[in-house]
């Protein structure tokens, strides 16, 4: 049963090819993660069960750790040929589907739920965005929320203001929040992140729990704001030129191992997200409470606002958004408990 309605749901938005289950030549899905290797097993099952249950039809290979470089760079592989997918983060998405980002507006979300909720009733639209845009999307992963990560409190927005953020180089949506703060960032590829603290070039950064710790910033901050300032996601992408050299039986046997693996690990990813909060805590990282009275709360709320207006006609339609905060606003009416998850 489960079989029959995925195969229905694939087919009406178009994921799956019109093409004769005809025996084909050996198809290999070069793909790139920022994940390092040790990180998890999740790509090696998959890459497994995608051996086996293809019967060797389609390889799957990983590239881990970035080796192939950032999103631009997959992104740009993957047009050239170069590479055929890549697990690609929100950043990435929006060089591909702009409206992607309307998930990753700072300072919108409070919790995972609402992110959970406002994405189902979105995916739709934005799947079918990929696939114009020549991607096939295969799933959805969650890491958690960004949150500031710093040397010292900030309390105020004039003690921001001092401090060298960094931005990733040429992400609009986050050069719209630092405008409407009024601060300038440092700009800088992920890659070159670590190396930038160590130099203190850059002393504050917006990151995600868990890549704080996997990239190894969190020995070069002291502070992490309660307040998050987004939902760091991604999804899976793979090229809609390989995946129609891919038979229809072995598209339908793709699409399932990663639901079912991704799916899998988005939850542990989630709870992770608070293990490595209590992680950071016990290697010494002190947590600036939010306080929903102060003036800098305030005044962030006041700049995603800003940055939302800001970005339409940029990143996403009007009606889009829209659509977007009716969703939002409809989950929180039925769910008035929704609020910021305050740490311990």
């Amino acid at each position: 049963m489960i079989r029959c309605f995925l195969v229905v749901a694939v087919v009406f938005l178009g994921i799956i090819g019109f093409r004769s289950d005809v025996a084909a030549e050996q198809v290999t899905i070069k793909f790139s993660t920022l994940a390092p290797k040790n990180s998890g097993t999740v790509y090696e099952t998959i890459k497994k069960e995608i051996k086996e249950q293809t019967n060797n039809e389609v390889q799957f290979k990983v590239y881990y750790g970035g080796i192939q470089g950032d999103d631009y760079d997959v992104i740009k592989k993957m047009k050239l040929g170069q590479l055929n997918g890549g697990s690609i983060t929100a950043h990435g998405l929006g060089e591909i589907v702009p409206e992607a980002r309307l998930l990753e507006l700072p300072y919108l979300f409070r919790n995972m739920e609402e992110v959970t909720h406002v994405r189902k009733e979105m995916e739709p639209i934005l799947v079918q965005k990929f696939q114009e845009k020549g991607y096939i999307h295969l799933n959805w992963y969650d890491i958690g929320f960004n949150h500031v990560f710093t040397k010292i409190p900030i309390t105020s927005l004039e003690i921001a203001k001092q401090q060298k953020w960094w931005m990733w180089e040429g992400d609009i949506l986050y050069q719209a929040i630092y405008d409407a703060l009024g601060i300038s960032p440092v700009y800088l590829s992920l890659t070159d992140v670590l190396t930038s603290l160590s130099t203190k070039l850059i002393d504050a950064a917006p990151a995600p729990p868990y890549a704080a710790i996997a990239f190894r910033w969190q020995n070069k901050f002291s502070y992490m704001d309660e307040r998050p300032i987004s939902s760091s996601f991604g999804a899976m992408l793979v090229a809609k030129s390989i995946w129609d050299q891919i038979s229809q039986k072995n598209q339908l046997i793709i699409l399932e191992i990663f639901k079912t693996h991704i799916n899998r690990a988005t939850q542990i990813n989630r709870e992770r997200y608070l293990q490595c909060i209590v992680a950071l805590q016990q290697g010494g990282i002190k947590i600036v409470r939010n306080d929903k009275k102060s003036d800098i709360e305030k005044q962030l709320l006041a700049a995603g606002e800003k940055t939302r207006e800001a970005m339409v006609g940029k990143l996403y339609s009007k009606d889009l958004l829209d659509k977007m905060l009716l969703s939002l606003e409809s989950y929180r009416k039925q769910h008035p408990e929704s609020d910021i998850l305050k740490l311990k």
